[in-house]
């Protein structure tokens, strides 16, 4: 019914493409869980520092605001 000899390809061949194609699989898993592991630490960080930053960030804004006013105003602009 089916002749080994009939097949297209040689068979000491096989093993080493599907070695070949394995690594290549196993690589991209590998890379893809780098990834994920990644994305889940910079969400963490975000999660934590977020709220943090963002006070920061309004502190500086709030200086800089009070600092142009008073510059407007014709004050020194010195001090915070």
């Amino acid at each position: 019914m089916f002749d080994s000899e009939s097949t297209s390809h040689d068979a000491s061949e096989t093993p080493a493409i599907s070695a070949s194609i394995a690594e290549r699989g196993a690589a991209m898993v590998e890379y893809a869980l780098l990834l994920a592991m990644l994305a889940i630490v910079a969400i963490g960080a975000i999660t934590a520092f977020g709220g943090g930053l963002g006070d920061e960030y309004d502190d500086i804004n709030n200086e800089i605001t009070e600092t142009i006013d008073e510059a407007q105003n014709g004050g020194a602009g010195v001090g915070g």
